[in-house]
């Protein structure tokens, strides 16, 4: 009988929470999730104090990121109608709102994201204007520097002990 997710996620911050290295707990669930998966929880779930130290950081980046997805919202419901346009608009809003929980919950997975795809979105050319051409790499700069704190590499596990 397998955990579920939350439930997985909740067993790994407690247990983080109270000491426990990432190759114990390994050893503790690996009978209870799936290898694979129990690999990625670990690895995507950064130690408490690391979240206490860049709450701050962390909630100015949401705020960015919040930002720049109300903007993007409001372009593409700006011209009235609802049709095939307004939807492709929304497409960039909708990675936003998903990037946005996951960062909101320090997962590694939405620093990555965000940091690839800031760089990325400075190519199109709506967003060579102010404030966007500003805010963008600052938002990756910001998103890199924190994913890089938050999950080291030594810290992370290639397999279960």
């Amino acid at each position: 009988m397998f955990l579920s997710r939350d439930e997985v996620e909740k067993r790994i911050e407690g247990m983080l929470k109270s000491g426990k290295s990432r190759k114990k707990i390994a050893r503790l669930l690996k009978d209870k999730v799936e290898h694979g998966k129990l690999l990625f929880y670990l690895n995507n779930i950064p130690n408490p104090e690391d979240k206490a130290r860049y709450l701050i950081l962390n909630m100015f980046l949401s705020g960015l990121l919040a930002f720049v997805t109300a903007r993007k919202v409001a372009l593409a419901f700006s011209f009235g109608g609802f049709d095939i346009y307004t939807l492709m608009a929304l497409v960039v809003p909708v990675i936003n709102i998903y990037i946005f929980m996951e960062i909101s919950r320090f997962r590694r997975i939405g620093y990555q994201f965000l940091a690839v795809l800031s760089v990325l979105s400075l190519i199109n050319p709506e967003n060579h204007h102010v404030p966007e051409v500003v805010i963008l790499p600052i938002m990756a700069g910001i998103s890199a520097f924190l994913y890089f704190k938050m999950f080291p590499k030594r810290q992370l596990l290639k397999e279960i002990p």
